[in-house]
């Protein structure tokens, strides 16, 4: 799993709940800010996983995804974008 979240420009989580079906980004706020800023990217690479529950998305986000230590400090910047993405 590790390696296919350094392999990918974005990672979304995917897991059932109550309602239907759930979803986070686990990677690529930061890329998503560039995007909002009209950088230029050319090409994404997307990872979707399936997960479990909430919990589950949670942990690999923090293991691999942007709640890694060094990828929470660089999002600080941005707390909007980030607890918006959260909800997407």
């Amino acid at each position: 799993m590790e390696n296919a979240f350094e392999g990918a420009d974005f990672a979304f989580g995917y897991w059932p709940d109550d309602t239907g079906i759930e979803r986070a980004i686990l990677k690529g706020d930061n890329l998503l800010k560039e995007i909002g800023e009209g950088k230029e990217v050319a090409q994404f690479r997307v990872l979707r996983v399936l997960c479990r529950e909430q919990a589950e998305a949670e942990a690999m986000s923090q293991l691999w995804g942007d709640d890694r230590p060094k990828a929470a400090q660089a999002a600080l910047a941005f707390p909007a974008l980030r607890s918006a993405s959260r909800r997407a």
